[in-house]
């Protein structure tokens, strides 16, 4: 299920003050990355996410980071700016259009070229940063998972293998019982943690990077990917 808004566009704030001054480069092409917001709450939490997820896309943090992609930073338009984050966050937009289900990161300048290169730069570190992070972080914690599983499943078919065997004593044999279980017990809980991680993992693939980043006169009237 996709995430579609309801209602009219939504932008940050600086978009909207953006918006309502007349821009020297209204006539300059734009370009434009799109990216889908997949649906797994109701209207209104997802509606909600698509504005947290503007104010993401042009947070420091993410701006930044695509300043460090290389040759960004040695871009004609960047070079000889003393603040380039400054400039970027003046420049970059993130809007969702209404009654879609996507977000859109836009810019408009004099070189096509450049802002192609700028917009991509700001989409993947939003997606690298934000969105595929904790996707990353958790497939992390399922390996981890999955390799303390598949110990305790060899401890314990060598402690069976070991129960077969003469035991000295009863209190030996005892012992190992009770650690048979403990082991089927934990690789029980284990597996069950795998399952959950694995479902937990899925509900974070929220967004995606659905159209190559395009040059254009920037209208918001344009057709959008469905």
């Amino acid at each position: 299920m996709l995430c579609g808004s309801r209602g009219a566009a939504t932008a940050d704030e600086s978009d909207k003050e953006a918006s309502a001054k007349p821009s020297q480069e209204a006539n300059e092409p734009a370009a434009v990355a799109t990216l889908r917001v997949r649906k797994i709450d109701t209207d209104d939490e997802c509606d909600e996410y698509r504005k947290t997820q503007l104010q993401l896309i042009k947070s420091p943090f993410v701006l930044a980071s695509a300043l460090r992609v290389p040759g960004i930073s040695n871009l004609e338009a960047l070079r000889a700016e003393k603040d380039q984050l400054g400039w970027l966050r003046e420049r970059i937009q993130a809007t969702a259009p209404p009654d879609s289900d996507v977000l859109q990161i836009r810019m408009r300048g004099a070189d096509p070229k450049e802002l192609q290169q700028i917009v991509n730069a700001v989409a993947q570190a939003y997606l690298t940063d934000v969105v595929n992070k904790p996707k990353v972080d958790a497939i992390t914690l399922l390996n981890m998972k999955q390799a303390k599983l598949n110990e305790l499943i060899a401890e314990l078919e060598a402690l069976k293998m070991k129960a077969d065997l003469p035991a000295n004593g009863n209190a030996d044999g005892e012992a190992r019982r009770k650690h048979i279980e403990q082991l089927e017990v934990m690789s029980g809980q284990m597996a069950l943690s795998i399952q959950a991680s694995a479902v937990e993992i899925q509900s974070l693939s929220r967004v995606e990077f659905i159209d190559e980043t395009s040059v254009g006169d920037g209208s918001a009237k344009s057709p959008l990917p469905r």
